[in-house]
């Protein structure tokens, strides 16, 4: 029954919607057994529906359930990145949402249509049909190319928008018709025109929207992948958009017999490696040199097939031809690929794509050349491939000497999308729109300086920033670049747009601005991703770098990553926790463990790849056989910086004490002292120039700190100092690294004794409860507190109220504690203490809370939230204890500089980091406006610190 069923589909299929993808059966692939038989019906009855009737209230609906009007052009790109997701995910190749296709596509094949289009109307209503007919023909010769198609969600976008274009100008061409006929009342009637007008007609195809759809296919669509998977979900989305937009018309009953209608698109749809093969000049020499009869042949077929696609065998010769050119080419490439050492099996990995052979029609008019500016595509758009460069060289060696020898912007540590951006820009002919969506590093990165460089040379119209929105599953920050292939102009605008998540809906422009392009060219490469900031922050940013010279420049300061993908594995082999008794070791460190000044090993739990750890080290003889060199750099005396944060975060090892993780970066040098350098990135103004490097922006406020964004930093003279050399500065900065292992052994020495002398918790939103109760009773000696702003039981409304964030604040005299709004500056709650050991106790759990917790949206919650160590019974006058042991013994083992009690600690780290903050905003020349602008712009300061510094400069 199922191979008559299948065969009789088949039959009936073939005769009016058979494509090149239907050239075998599916029974050609099901094993010939009965039970598998069995299978496939019960399945074939679940993906069909008859199982809904069979048991319409238990069952799925099928396909005859399915209304497919409401299908849209990402579902098989969906179901498409499901297979990416499993198979491709080392080629990093990412399915596009809608609203980027949507964006892209209107901003360049709609601008380019719409130009078209508005000139063949105005030569109309000007009776000017010689004209007109040239612009008609010049819209039929417009070509959208996607070079990474993947499953086609930019062709199937394009197809609609200019479907929906050509519809509107046939609406314009009939009312035209008929306002100039003979037989018309208008004084506009126009014989002539009226003949010229169904002419117009005739040659776009209009009449019928069965032979325009396929007529746009064949002469406006092209793309190439190098996935042939890839290339049949493209078709098959782009065939059934086409029937989804006329589906009256290609009803099978309307069709008439043997009259199939769906075009081959083996012609526009390519499969090749975009940027592997011979330049462009060479394969066009050896073609009009060599291959003349071969180009007419081309010509003829392909004209043959637009103008009545139903012989598919047309489509074979085309392909038999090109393929036969390939054949011929085979010797140049094998040379070429000699010529870079490259294996003979170079040729079998990938599949080689020489442009004008596959898309003949951009390069050749019959047998000739079309001239360079002329040639290619009207517009290219895309998402490339994002490889990074360690990935490509793991995975694609080969591949990646041949894009260095090929491509400009092959330079340094280069991701594929480098060369991508230059190849899509040489497949667009001049005045021709281009449209990626790319990762933001392009804008910051120094290996992206060459593709920026090559960017210059044209008109750039459009920058929208989506760093803030998840438009891709996998950890990529994106921003989509739209560029007219026209002499840049520097007094063109620039449309800026910023892109934030919208829940439950697209995403939408919360901030729009045009600027000249003047502005963007006049930075340098790597500062390009600043243009996303205000004027005011543009402008500030370049007063700051004005004032140093790049620390890249600095010979003397070497700035390196602490290890590459692969070191990390290899050294998270011999990492451990450490034992009583180890020595000759390295503490091992990593973002999360990295504190502004100090280091918090120990102290928090160190997050490596996947694993946890308290206390990891790695044996100095282990570190050593693995990596020699990383041993001798972990033993000098250096800055490390954590990788992704909110706010750069470094502290000095002045004693080669660690081992610093992959996600950080580490600064060394023989000559000056690193001290200053530890200040000024600490500071404020690091930060801002860190978050105005738009291109280093991750989701929620992260940035990227690494060497490619630290290398580019100004350094001030004042801040080059000799190794020996001290100054208030890096006084400063010891005793901040003072204090910090001072603050950070206190409260290793609490949680000690918290876990030790603690029979149990206590809520803080409960104790409140229990000290209302004890009020309530006239028993005010029995409570925790001395006094609070108000208790949970008389104010649930003001609990409730929605706050972003908390600070906390200490008044010692009054020995009272200060919950705080930042956003606002505003006291939100306080409590008044009997002692200053409960005091101390509270606040270390209230700041756990708050540091530690991620979602604290109210104060109930941070009440509930914050549990409180206790000693029973009588809690509210034992549990003091804790912190009386803790300062105990902290006083045995501080030094006499550091104070006694936490809350005085942190009080003078607060006091020394503000000053360092005033000291290294007074450097680089920041007056009292740009210091609070740049303080503003730091999430991660306090309000107190904010207005410690501002006071700095009236004082």
């Amino acid at each position: 029954i199922l191979k008559q069923f299948f065969r009789e589909v088949n039959t009936w299929f073939y005769e009016y919607y058979d494509t090149e993808l239907f050239t075998t059966q599916i029974i050609d692939y099901v094993k010939d057994d009965k039970e598998n038989f069995v299978k496939l019906f019960d399945a074939m009855k679940f993906i069909l529906g008859v199982k809904y009737y069979e048991n319409p209230l238990g069952a799925r609906k099928g396909i005859i359930q399915y209304n497919f009007k409401h299908i849209n052009e990402d579902v098989f790109g969906k179901a498409y990145e499901e297979y990416l997701s499993r198979i491709r995910h080392d080629e990093a190749i990412y399915y596009t949402p809608h609203y980027v296709t949507e964006h892209i596509v209107e901003t360049t094949v709609g601008h380019i249509f719409d130009q078209k289009i508005q000139d063949i109307k105005d030569s109309i209503e000007a009776k000017n049909f010689g004209t007109a007919e040239k612009f008609v023909e010049e819209l039929q010769s417009l070509k959208i190319l996607d070079p990474a198609c993947g499953s086609g969600s930019f062709l199937v976008k394009s197809f609609k928008k200019i479907l929906q274009r050509y519809v509107d100008l046939d609406s314009f061409l009939v009312s035209k018709y008929k306002e100039l006929s003979p037989e018309s009342e208008s004084k506009m009637k126009s014989p002539e025109g009226y003949m010229k007008i169904d002419e117009f007609r005739n040659k776009l195809k209009t009449k019928k929207m069965r032979n325009l759809i396929p007529a746009i296919l064949l002469r406006h669509i092209h793309g190439n992948d190098l996935d042939k998977s890839a290339l049949s979900v493209a078709k098959v989305n782009l065939w059934l958009e086409g029937i989804k937009s006329a589906p009256s018309d290609f009803r099978y009953t309307e069709l008439g017999e043997s009259n199939r209608i769906l075009p081959y698109l083996e012609m526009n749809l390519i499969f090749g490696n975009a940027v592997v093969g011979l330049d462009d000049d060479t394969v066009i020499h050896y073609m009009k040199t060599n291959k003349k009869q071969e180009l007419q042949q081309l010509h003829d077929l392909r004209q043959k097939y637009l103008s009545e696609p139903t012989d598919p065998t047309l489509i074979n010769e085309i392909e038999n031809i090109q393929s036969q050119i390939n054949n011929d080419l085979f010797k140049t490439f094998t040379k070429k690929i000699q010529e870079l050492n490259l294996s003979e099996t170079f040729t079998e990995k990938t599949i080689p794509l020489h442009w004008p052979v596959k898309l003949f029609h951009m390069y050749f008019d019959g047998v000739n050349e079309i001239p360079k500016d002329d040639r290619g595509a009207h517009c290219v758009v895309g998402n490339p491939p994002y490889l990074d460069s360690e990935t490509m060289s793991k995975n694609f060696p080969e591949e990646r000497i041949f894009c260095s020898k090929n491509f400009d912007s092959a330079f340094g540590n280069w991701d594929y999308f480098c060369v991508f951006i230059e190849k899509g820009l040489d497949l667009v002919r001049r005045t021709g729109k281009f449209g990626y969506i790319i990762p933001n590093k392009l804008l910051s990165i120094p290996y992206a300086n060459e593709t920026c460089n090559f960017l210059r040379k044209y008109t750039i119209d459009n920058l929208r920033d989506y760093t803030t929105v998840k438009v891709f599953d996998a950890d990529v920050y994106p921003i989509v670049l739209t560029v007219s292939k026209i002499k840049a102009d520097v007094n063109s605008p620039l449309q800026i747009e910023i892109m934030d998540e919208v829940e439950f809906d697209i995403p939408k422009i919360s901030e729009q601005r045009s600027i000249k392009l003047g502005d963007l060219y006049s930075l340098e490469n790597n500062l390009w991703a600043s243009i996303f900031g205000t004027q005011e922050e543009l402008d500030l940013t370049g007063k700051i770098y004005s004032k140093g010279k790049n620390i890249s420049e600095i010979n003397e300061y070497v700035i390196n990553g602490a290890a590459t993908v692969s070191e990390a594995y290899e050294i998270k082999k011999i990492l451990h926790e450490l034992k009583s008794d180890e020595t000759n070791i390295k503490k091992f460190i990593n973002t999360g463990t990295i504190d502004p000044f100090s280091s918090l090993w120990g102290v928090w739990n160190t997050q490596y790849i996947k694993d946890q750890y308290k206390n990891p080290i790695i044996h100095n003889t282990d570190l050593q056989s693995l990596y020699p060199t990383r041993f001798a750099e972990s033993n000098l005396p250096k800055i490390i910086i954590g990788g992704m944060t909110k706010g750069i975060e470094a502290f000095y090892d002045s004693d080669g004490e660690y081992l610093a993780g992959k996600s950080t970066t580490i600064i060394t040098s023989e000559k000056y002292s690193l001290k200053p350098l530890v200040a000024f990135f600490n500071s404020s103004l690091a930060t801002f120039l860190a978050k105005n490097h738009k291109g280093m922006a991750l989701a929620k406020g992260y940035l990227k700190i690494g060497p490619p964004l630290l290398k580019g930093f100004p350094i001030h003279p004042s801040l080059i100092l000799d190794i020996n050399s001290t100054n208030n500065l890096t006084d400063m900065v010891d005793e901040l690294q003072l204090m910090g292992s001072g603050k950070n052994k206190f409260e290793q020495l609490w949680a000690k004794w918290c876990e030790k002398l603690s029979i149990n918790e206590k809520d803080l939103f409960s104790s409140l409860d229990d000290d209302f109760t004890e009020i309530s009773r006239g028993k005010n000696d029995e409570t925790w507190f001395a006094d609070v702003k108000f208790y949970p039981t008389k104010g649930r409304d003001q609990l409730s109220v929605a706050y972003d964030g908390y600070e906390l604040d200490v008044n010692h005299s009054d020995l009272k504690l200060i919950i705080k709004n930042p956003a606002e500056n505003m006291e939100i709650f306080y409590i008044t203490f009997k002692d200053l050991e409960t005091l101390t106790h509270v606040y270390l759990c209230l700041k756990q809370t708050i540091e530690s917790v991620k979602q604290v949206p109210n104060l109930k919650e941070l009440f509930e939230k914050t549990k409180i160590p206790i000693i029973t019974p009588n809690y509210n006058k034992v549990s003091k204890i804790i912190i009386e042991k803790t300062i105990e013994e902290f006083k045995v083992i501080k030094s006499e500089k550091i104070p006694g009690n936490i809350i005085e600690i942190i009080e003078r780290i607060n006091e020394l980091f503000a000053n360092i903050d005033y000291i290294i905003l007074l450097n680089y020349g920041i007056n009292a406006e740009d210091a609070a602008i740049i303080l503003e712009s730091n999430e991660e300061i306090t309000i107190h610190h904010k207005s410690t510094v501002l006071g700095r400069f009236t004082t």
